[in-house]
């Protein structure tokens, strides 16, 4: 018990380390994760930051060079790991309630190791973090108001010749505020489905226009997509 509390924080930081790395990697080898219960998720990720913050807190007071030096920064490594998330992880219509959920708690986290901290750089880094959160807060707000005006709507799907790829085009009507038309289109032979939800490849933005424009979707060959004419190359 006692080296698990000299070692929490180095453990704790350096999992979220690998974590965020993972992520971005996923990210850029343009893949995401979509999980079957985007709530189920978000509380798991708020109950975990809440959770690790008391945890890495308590143990912090166990007086080894690591635990604290630790300690101080996990702030800075758990913001990492929440800015990670929002790359690796789709989730697919309920990204508002999902995001509102991780960046409370990601504040509550921040708030808790202010104030146990005895640091005053500390302090003004956690400052910092809640103020820059404050911009995503409103970004959040802003997207909550505007998506309750609309309707998005799948109005066609092309699958690939070889059934390994699929195309699809997304209407979305804001009313007044207009709207825009466009074509997606993914590798769907490379899904991997697990209980906590599926990875995938990421959707790729195809072409994109204005609200009430029609395409025609036809495969040239399993990897040549015309939309309306235009050639589109889809690997």
């Amino acid at each position: 018990m006692q080296s698990v509390k000299k070692n929490f924080n180095c453990f704790l930081g350096g999992l979220l380390i690998v974590l965020s790395a993972l992520n971005m990697l996923l990210y850029f080898c343009g893949y995401c994760f979509v999980p079957s219960n985007c709530a189920a998720l978000a509380a798991a990720y708020g109950a975990f930051a809440l959770i690790s913050a008391v945890l890495s807190v308590g143990y912090r007071r166990v007086k080894t060079k690591r635990s604290v030096f630790f300690g101080r920064i996990m702030p800075v490594i758990a913001l990492a790991f929440t800015v990670s998330l929002f790359f690796a992880v789709d989730f697919n219509g309920s990204a508002v309630y999902a995001n509102i959920v991780i960046i409370i708690s990601s504040v509550t986290a921040a708030l808790i190791f202010f104030a146990a901290s005895d640091s005053i750089k500390m302090k003004n880094v956690i400052i910092k973090i809640c103020i820059g959160i404050i911009p995503a807060a409103l970004w959040l707000w802003f997207v909550f108001i505007f998506s309750s005006l609309g309707e998005t709507t799948v109005t066609q799907t092309a699958p690939s010749p070889d059934g390994t790829k699929e195309a699809w085009v997304v209407r979305s009507d804001q009313g007044a505020l207009g709207g825009d038309t466009s074509v997606y289109a993914r590798r769907v032979d490379c899904d991997l489905e697990l209980f906590l939800g599926t990875f995938k490849v990421r959707d790729r933005l195809l072409h994109y226009g204005g609200w009430g424009e029609e395409y025609e979707l036809e495969w040239i060959d399993d990897s040549v997509l015309s939309v309306g004419g235009e050639l589109y190359d889809v690997r």
